[in-house]
């Protein structure tokens, strides 16, 4: 885990001076909650940043301690892809210090041309910041670009430990779909009508 932690951070060291003008710091007044980590800010993925990206994915959901599936099938279920990123689909959250900056997750979504409804493709965040309103943080921004896109409607696969927090972001379960990463726990399928999203939220 420590050399993974070690390779985050000179990956985003090296993107630093592409990324640092295109960022978007965040205003603690924009949101309905504490943000409970400083100098965040977003940035739009970056080309070649697919695989980095996938792999981010995949330590974060092996958290959970689930999987039985091979690396190969969560490579494929996590992928990144670069058509997302071309598309500007892919927004990564990181953390900046003075020597260094850190991702502390991401999230992408699917567009398929549908006018009314987008998939939310990921929405991960690094073990080592859990509980600290990341993937609360994500989730709206996720919400609030699938919007701005023109969509009401937002829709995606869960990983089952995550039905409970999809729950408390207001989505609604739908139904139940086959776990490609372990067979005998089924995953949860949540959709999230963007109309509902808090007002002190949306952008003005």
């Amino acid at each position: 885990m420590k050399k993974f932690f070690m390779r985050n951070c000179l990956f985003y060291f090296l993107t630093a001076l592409i990324s640092y003008f295109t960022a978007e710091k965040l205003q603690a007044s924009s949101y309905p909650y504490e943000i409970q980590i400083k100098n965040l800010r977003f940035e739009k993925a970056l080309a070649g940043e697919e695989k980095f990206l996938t792999d981010f994915a995949i330590h974060s959901n092996d958290s959970y301690k689930t999987r039985t599936a091979d690396l190969s099938v969560a490579e494929e279920v996590f992928s990144v892809s670069a058509g997302q990123i071309e598309q500007g689909l892919v927004e990564k959250l990181v953390s900046f210090s003075d020597k260094c900056k850190v991702i502390v997750g991401f999230y992408s979504l699917k567009d398929d041309g549908n006018p009314s409804e987008i998939e939310l493709g990921h929405l991960f965040t690094d073990p080592k910041f859990f509980r600290k309103k990341i993937g609360t943080t994500l989730f709206y921004r996720a919400a609030d670009k699938a919007k701005e896109l023109g969509r009401n409607r937002m829709f995606w696969i869960s990983d089952p430990d995550a039905e409970e927090f999809y729950l408390k972001m207001g989505a609604q379960k739908d139904g139940l779909d086959e776990n490609l990463l372990n067979p005998k726990i089924p995953v949860p399928l949540f959709s999230y009508n963007l109309n509902r999203m808090p007002s002190s939220f949306v952008k003005k």
